[in-house]
């Protein structure tokens, strides 16, 4: 009869705990995210994420998201507003305008994401563009843009 010898070192341990610890996590997770105070405390730290990233990251990012979708040179100016536009039933994004100046030429490349395009002075802007109406938040920011203030 042979004798086998278990051998554990510390590094299977930590190894074993972590996965143990782990499992325990997961399978409390479903029952974690249905509490409306945990959901509560994401959406809390959501916001937080997303204002960091407007005042740090957004003027570059915006800047470098008009350049790859038109083509267009922009100088990203102040922060317009902050609204949340249902885009399905139940689904939202957070839409954070920023007022732009052309800091280049107006010539417009589209990408493939986009069939159109057309320059509007602000003030002829009505609620609609091509008979497609125009969201409330996005009507707004334009509104506030053309009376060179931000609610923000």
């Amino acid at each position: 009869m042979t004798k086998h010898r278990l051998h554990l070192s510390r590094r299977s341990i930590l190894a074993a705990a972590s996965t143990s610890a782990a499992a325990m996590l997961l399978g409390g997770c479903d029952r974690l995210s249905e509490a409306p105070s945990f959901r509560n405390f994401l959406a809390s730290a959501e916001w937080l994420t997303y204002r960091a990233q407007r005042t740090v990251f957004g003027r570059a990012a915006l800047a470098r998201e008009v350049r790859e979708e038109t083509g267009l040179a922009v100088t990203v100016g102040e922060a317009l507003d902050e609204h949340l536009f249902e885009v399905l039933p139940g689904r939202f994004v957070r839409i954070l305008p920023f007022a732009c100046r052309l800091a280049g030429g107006s010539d417009v490349v589209l990408s493939h994401e986009h069939l159109d395009t057309r320059w509007l002075p602000l003030g002829e802007l009505g609620e609609t563009i091509a008979g497609h109406r125009l969201p409330a938040g996005y009507l707004a920011a334009i509104r506030l843009a053309e009376a060179g203030r931000s609610a923000a």
